[in-house]
C-alpha cells in the first residue's frame, strides 16, 4: 500500500449504514472465531456503560503518547493535534445472544471524545448522564452493534485463542429496510 495513494471518499449515507455494516455483524464471537475472522460486530442483549477514573499518572503517559502520535507524519493532513486524553475508562457491561454476561473496556476514542466534549460544556456529571442515555437507551433502542477487533499479538494466526477488543460501539438501526434485502 502507498499511503500517498489514499483518498478520502464519500460519506455514507445514514441509509446505507446497515447494507455496508451487516456482513460484519455475527451470533458471536464463537461465529468468527470458526470463520477465522478479526473484525466483528455483535449486538447486545442488555448493555450498561460504567467507567472509573484514571490517576494522574495514566493520564500523563497517555498525553505523552498522543504528543508522539501527533508529531508523526499523518496521512491526509501534514500536522495533527493530539487527542486529549478522556479522564475516565468506560467499559461495557453487556449480554450476549446466548445470555452470556460480558464486560469490556472501550478501546474507542468517539466515546473519550463525545464525555470530553459533554463534560467541557455541561459538567461532568451531566456528561455522564448523555453518554449513558445515549449508549443504553437511544443507540440500544434504535440498534446498537458493538464493534471488536482482535488483538494482532493473540489471535487464531497465531495459534492462540483471540482476544476480542472493543473498538467501537455503533449505532446501526434495527428497523432499516435493506435489512430485509440482506436474508
Amino acid at each position: 500500500m502507498i499511503p500517498e495513494s489514499l483518498v478520502v471518499g464519500k460519506r455514507v449515507k445514514k441509509s446505507e449504514r446497515a447494507r455496508l455494516l451487516n456482513p460484519l455483524i455475527r451470533e458471536s464471537f464463537a461465529d468468527a472465531d470458526g470463520r477465522g475472522e478479526s473484525l466483528v460486530m455483535l449486538r447486545p442483549k442488555k448493555l450498561e456503560i460504567t467507567w472509573i477514573e484514571k490517576s494522574e499518572s495514566e493520564i500523563a503517559l497517555e498525553r505523552a503518547k498522543h504528543a508522539e502520535l501527533a508529531a508523526q507524519m499523518s496521512l491526509f493532513d501534514a500536522t495533527a493535534t493530539p487527542l486529549q486524553p478522556c479522564p475516565v475508562q468506560f467499559s461495557a457491561r453487556w449480554q450476549d445472544s446466548e445470555g452470556t454476561d460480558r464486560r469490556h473496556e472501550c478501546d474507542d476514542w468517539e466515546t473519550s471524545t463525545a464525555f470530553n466534549r459533554f463534560e467541557k460544556g455541561y459538567g461532568r456529571q451531566k456528561a455522564f448522564e448523555i453518554i449513558r442515555t445515549k449508549y443504553e437507551d437511544e443507540y440500544f433502542n434504535a440498534g446498537l452493534a458493538l464493534a471488536f477487533s482482535t488483538h494482532s499479538r493473540r489471535n487464531t494466526t497465531f495459534g492462540t485463542k483471540n482476544q476480542w477488543l472493543l473498538v467501537g460501539l455503533i449505532r446501526l438501526d434495527l428497523d432499516n429496510q435493506s435489512d430485509l434485502l440482506l436474508g
